[in-house]
């Protein structure tokens, strides 16, 4: 993954949820499969609901990003 790349994922996702920097956790690879094709941000809110954000890169069959609630 180019640091462009990344970039660009990062604020197209900033664009949909305005995280703080100082209290997100960006993770650059997929855990299970070990391939760096996506960029996860995870953050909490005010009330402390943890937020994951993840965008795909170089796949078109995936959606553009997708944003989930952990409880």
């Amino acid at each position: 993954m180019k640091t462009t790349e990344m970039n660009n994922c990062i604020e197209k996702m900033r664009e949909c949820y305005k995280f703080d920097d100082d209290k997100t956790e960006i993770i650059l690879a997929d855990l299970q499969s070990n391939k760096s094709n996506r960029v996860t941000v995870c953050t909490k809110d005010e009330n402390g609901t943890e937020i994951a954000m993840t965008k795909y890169l170089n796949e078109l069959k995936k959606p553009d990003y997708q944003k989930e609630k952990i409880k």
